[in-house]
């Protein structure tokens, strides 16, 4: 079964995307200030902008690895390289 991590993935683009992987039957995590308009994928709230958020995220999936991470809410390049260093050990190398 295929995991996906989606930072955002509430709304629009995302929200279809996790749909669609959910049908498809891949175990989705969500990690949002909103809540998903499924309840067939897992959800962490939080702020990718705040620290202790994105330190609750790590403490959760720790163990985990996933397939593909999709960062649906990703304004400047300093934002991907905190996610990318955050959630380095949690997926596979493709996604660096």
């Amino acid at each position: 079964m295929m995991k996906i991590l989606f930072i955002g993935g509430t709304k629009f683009i995302g929200g279809m995307l996790v749909k669609k992987f959910l049908e498809e039957n891949a175990d989705v995590l969500i990690f949002s200030r909103s809540s998903p308009l499924s309840r067939n994928a897992r959800y962490i709230k939080g702020d990718r902008n705040i620290p202790r958020d994105l330190d609750n995220l790590k403490k959760i999936i720790d163990g985990e690895v996933f397939d593909y991470v999709y960062d649906m809410c990703c304004y400047n390049p300093a934002q991907a390289i905190q996610i990318m260093k955050k959630l380095k050990t949690h997926t596979k190398p493709h996604f660096l």
